[in-house]
């Protein structure tokens, strides 16, 4: 379901989120004039706007399986995904407690996709609890969601 975050009722105990982060395609080379260093081709949020004052919990590390890095550089083949809280912590369901590893490896679709293995882990730890992504791109099975890319 589509939320308009600013005019819900509604309370979530989770919520996914990940900003676009104010930043340009790395730095300029000349090897790549047309798409290095320049801004991207999405809206986004300075680092001074966002503001979290959150606990981290745990992190993991998505192996994005991106293929042999050019020459002239590393190819970060990795994000890591921070889980984050606010006040109690709620408890992972007792079924999935130490079953899920740290680090998980599936493809890159698509260029600030996040990957369906993240969607399926929070389902399995958190089954019970409400759930809210923001700056969601796609709709996701057991969130709400609230973006300007989500198709209705």
């Amino acid at each position: 379901m589509i939320i308009n975050i600013y005019d819900t009722e509604k309370k979530y105990d989770i919520i996914l989120a990940d900003p676009a982060w104010q930043q340009t395609k790395g730095g300029k080379k000349q090897v790549r004039t047309k798409s290095s260093g320049t801004s991207l081709d999405y809206m986004t949020i300075p680092l001074d706007e966002i503001e979290l004052i959150l606990k981290q919990d745990a992190r993991m590390v998505w192996n994005k399986v991106t293929g042999i890095p050019a020459a002239f550089t590393i190819r970060y083949g990795h994000e890591y995904l921070l889980y984050l809280y606010k006040g109690k912590l709620f408890p992972v369901a007792e079924s999935e407690r130490g079953k899920i590893h740290s680090v998980f490896t599936e493809q890159v679709k698509k260029h600030s996709k996040k990957p369906l293995e993240s969607y399926r882990i929070i389902n399995r730890l958190y089954p019970k609890q409400t759930k809210l992504e923001l700056f969601a791109r796609n709709h996701s099975e057991g969130f709400d969601c609230w973006g300007n890319e989500v198709n209705e």
